[in-house]
């Protein structure tokens, strides 16, 4: 069973300053319903509605709330309750494609005239009830599946960095990323109006990390999935498997086998092209390129063993830096020593 969640900052409702209504938006690919009136409407309508939308309906939404989005719509003459405030408006809004919105919905509290330092902990308690609640639904099911949907459009300016600091909160709770929403839109021109999943841009967090594993702990697994569904060039595949290699033969602590994968490893790193060939794909070269960004950390800590002769001393240093005793004590220099 899986179960999904959609996490929102949400914005103020906002007025045409002529007409003094509820201004209007359109979106082209959030379904039959185009007209959003509020910010976070059209994150909602395309995640149920839209392009590739989830089939299974919405268990919870996580909304966190402003003062002001919790207070009165200012300028505004409400003909109906739920037009008093921004919360109530928006989850009238949403009430066509989330029925159960209202009793679905947990509000957190958001303060904005405090300094973001202040408000560590609304990212602490957004976390902990995201992790309660899916501690209470594995309660129920143990093999449930638990999506985190992420709309990133509203709120303040710090909005998103807070957003993405909570999502790799989350990760470590065996909680998988859906979608990462944007509404993208276009005071211009309407027609280009549109909600854009913008996963990759979050997924670089990845790459960062995945280059950080494998600098600090000769690890590659969060590389090898992050490239693992994109396209990659010869180059840059020959690169990933030497640093599985690597990876796998630090692991068990054969000297001869690891000498020859740090060579394989030096070779790659040394053969991986400044500028992709020309007759590599678009999407392989933009990998190439990522992967590029990465190397000079990589480098810069693999110096000492990447010479073109192994050195057993420079071995056993790093691996004594990297707290890896036991391959340390595997180097022949060592291991004579200690006879």
């Amino acid at each position: 069973m899986k179960s999904h969640i959609l996490l929102c900052f949400l914005s103020n409702v906002k007025l045409d300053k002529k007409t003094k209504e509820i201004s209007v938006a359109q979106y082209q690919n959030i379904g039959e319903k185009k007209d959003c009136k509020t910010t976070n409407e059209s994150a909602v309508r395309y995640l149920l509605c839209g392009e590739n939308a989830v089939r299974e309906r919405l268990s919870k939404l996580f909304l966190v709330r402003t003062k002001m989005v919790a207070g009165e719509i200012g300028g505004y003459e409400a003909r109906e309750v739920w037009e008093r405030t921004h919360y109530d408006y928006f989850l009238h809004r949403i009430s066509d494609i989330v029925p159960d919105a209202k009793d679905i919905a947990e509000t957190i509290a958001f303060d904005e005239d405090e300094p973001i330092e202040e408000n560590m902990n609304v990212l602490i308690d957004v976390a902990t009830r995201v992790r309660a609640y899916a501690q209470e639904v594995r309660s129920r099911d143990s093999n449930a599946e638990i999506v985190l949907h992420v709309d990133c459009t509203g709120g303040m300016r710090n909005a998103s960095m807070i957003l993405v600091a909570l999502m790799r909160l989350l990760q470590y709770e065996r909680i998988e990323i859906g979608k990462v929403l944007y509404s993208n839109f276009n005071r211009n021109d309407p027609q280009k109006n549109r909600v854009e999943e913008v996963n990759p841009l979050y997924s670089f967090f990845d790459l960062v990390a995945g280059a950080e594993e494998f600098v600090r702990h000769g690890e590659v697994t969060v590389l090898n999935k992050f490239f693992e569904k994109r396209e990659r060039s010869t180059h840059l595949d020959t690169l990933l498997n030497a640093m599985q290699k690597f990876a796998e033969e630090l692991k068990l602590c054969h000297y001869g086998d690891l000498s020859e994968a740090i060579t394989a490893l030096r070779d790659a790193i040394h053969d991986f092209p400044e500028i992709s060939p020309y007759d590599v794909s678009s999407a392989a070269k933009q990998n190439d390129d990522l992967m590029r960004q990465m190397l000079g950390r990589i480098q810069d800590d693999y110096r000492d063993i990447l010479k073109a002769e192994l050195d057993d001393i420079a071995l056993i240093r790093w691996c004594v830096s990297h707290n890896l005793l036991q391959q340390a004590m595997t180097s022949p220099t060592l291991a004579s020593q200690s006879a």
